[in-house]
């Protein structure tokens, strides 16, 4: 999660990494340094965390396989 001051903007290829990887989180924008202070663990620290259960959640699946018998035959 990319975090800007005032009128900064995320770099380039940004919009490609957020579009192309579900994890990655939108950017957070700030005016000044007492905003970021105020919020910084409800829109950092609690958005990132959360996001990297998510992720982890994800990783710990199986990956389960089909086979022929779990379908019917086509008759």
């Amino acid at each position: 999660m990319p975090i800007f001051e005032g009128a900064d903007r995320p770099f380039a290829m940004f919009q490609n990494l957020y579009n192309q990887f579900d994890w990655v989180l939108e950017p957070f924008r700030y005016d000044r340094v007492e905003d970021l202070e105020a919020c910084f663990k409800a829109a950092i620290l609690d958005r990132a965390e959360k996001e990297r259960t998510r992720v982890n959640a994800r990783k710990g699946r199986t990956m389960a396989t089909v086979t022929a018998a779990d379908f019917p035959a086509d008759r």
